[in-house]
């Protein structure tokens, strides 16, 4: 094991909380406790999504092939996976602590922007030539596990300005990970495509509309483009269909919702345009890995 992997002492409760919830600024934040093997985290995001494992070893299955991830490492996903990240390896007596976040990529441009304005010289500046030269989506950093260890610290501190706090790691830990051969990854997501715009513009309209019933035909006519056409950039983009895009969409908001006590599932189901209660919980269990109730009372714990 790597000398600069701090050594931990369980506290008693540590098995007994599953998961702790963040959502800070359309970045969702969750770390996750394990200690049965059979359990997994489905990983189906649009957004950017970095994991690390902070204690133990996980198995994250990219299609037939398994990738192992040991304590210390992080990874990155490129949006539109469908992946599960697994943990058989698991026990009471050796449980697996591991933080997974989801980056909007408004967040990662305006990073990109800031470390680019702030070295206005070049010498730091993030750009294009970079990226041929660090293509990977796998790293095991010193710099990046401490951020990820400082960032839980203040997760689990009952402290003033808590969010502020985890705001601020948050954007430590994207500026530590863009210096490392993550960066290749990092700037493949944030690079619009040709037709990247239209794309976009199709998008924010779904975002703007989710409580309403959303068409292909009225996206394909907001990008300007034929329905194949549409579809094909639009997947080309996004890496999934419009509407497993809108469903994410749904979900993604649905967590924001549900951090209020007083909205109860069937009323956030109504407001983001699912057609009954239950098929908004079979959706946000298939991209959650929970019950929306389940989620509710974790985020309001937490």
């Amino acid at each position: 094991m790597s000398s600069f992997i701090p050594q931990y002492n369980l506290e008693p409760d540590f098995l007994l909380k599953k998961s702790i919830l963040f959502e800070v600024k359309e970045t969702f934040l969750t770390v996750y406790n394990f200690f049965d093997p059979h359990q997994n985290v489905p990983l189906q995001s649009q957004y950017l999504t970095f994991i690390a494992i902070i204690r133990g070893d996980a198995m994250l299955k990219l299609g037939d092939e398994n990738l192992d991830l040991l304590t210390g490492e992080s990874f990155l996903l490129l949006p539109g996976t469908q992946e599960h990240l697994q943990f058989p390896r698991t026990s009471y007596a050796n449980p697996v602590q591991c933080m997974v976040i989801e980056f909007p990529m408004q967040r990662v441009a305006d990073t990109l922007s800031l470390i680019n304005e702030y070295y206005s010289d070049g010498q730091d500046e993030i750009s294009d030539r970079q990226v041929l030269r660090s293509r990977y989506s796998r790293v095991k950093s010193e710099q990046v596990f401490r951020s990820v260890t400082k960032l839980l610290q203040v997760m689990e501190e009952e402290v003033s300005c808590k969010k502020l706090l985890i705001d601020t790691n948050i954007t430590e830990l994207l500026i530590r990970t863009m210096q490392t051969p993550l960066q290749g990854v990092i700037l493949e997501y944030s690079r619009p495509s040709a037709h990247g715009h239209r794309i976009e513009f199709t998008a924010n309209y779904i975002r703007q509309n989710l409580a309403t019933p959303i068409t292909l035909q009225a996206l394909a006519d907001q990008a300007c483009m034929s329905k194949a056409s549409f579809l094909r950039h639009f997947k080309q983009e996004f890496g999934v269909a419009p509407i497993e895009y809108i469903n994410r969409e749904r979900i993604r908001l649905s967590k924001k919702r549900l951090a209020d006590p007083q909205k109860t599932v069937a009323d956030v189901a109504f407001e983001l345009g699912f057609k009954n209660a239950g098929y908004f919980i079979r959706t946000f269990k298939k991209y959650v890995g929970t019950t929306p109730k389940s989620y509710q009372q974790q985020l309001i714990a937490s």
